[in-house]
């Protein structure tokens, strides 16, 4: 999603998107370890990770 800009429909078929934030949600038992590991996922790609806050602040990542 984040770094093709594309998702895969139910129906099978690649459906275009520019992913500039996630949201993950969840309160069970592995959802800090899920976060944290999308966290880490997305730095080992070189993906910028930042704070919803400077993303609205700045408009973009061109801080």
């Amino acid at each position: 999603m984040v770094k093709e800009g594309k998702v895969t429909s139910l129906q099978g078929k690649d459906v275009s998107i520019q992913a500039d934030t996630i949201c993950i949600h969840g309160d069970g038992e592995h959802a800090l370890d899920f976060a944290k590991y999308i966290r880490k996922a997305l730095k080992e790609a070189n993906i910028t990770v930042t704070k919803l806050g400077d993303f609205l602040k700045y408009g973009s990542f061109s801080f």
